[in-house]
């Protein structure tokens, strides 16, 4: 039986705009995306990604969260990680070649 939790290439899409998918490995995958980013996270899940983490720079507004509310029952799941802990962890992962951070 496999592990709980989830796995599958980890892929940094900007703020999600539709060109920053392209050629991106995005079914299956684990999103990073730009807080800043809208309603983008619709768009990843429906290209089936598996999950997303949004990335924090700081000095967010509220309504920068508000984008993030859905009341229509979609199982997608979504974390909130600093810009330092991201970079702590993965380095630049908007200099990744192809957005394939990991």
């Amino acid at each position: 039986m496999p592990a709980p939790g989830l796995s599958g290439p980890l892929v940094y899409v900007g703020r999600g705009e539709l060109s920053e998918f392209n050629g991106r490995p995005v079914e299956g995958a684990i999103l990073l995306m730009e807080l800043d980013s809208g309603r983008a996270w619709l768009t990843a899940a429906d290209l089936g990604a598996g999950a997303l983490v949004y990335i924090d720079r700081g000095g967010s507004p509220r309504t920068v969260f508000e984008d993030k509310f859905e009341l229509s029952p979609l199982r997608f799941p979504r974390f909130l990680a600093t810009a330092e802990e991201i970079t702590h962890v993965l380095g630049d992962v908007a200099a990744a070649p192809g957005g394939i951070v990991a």
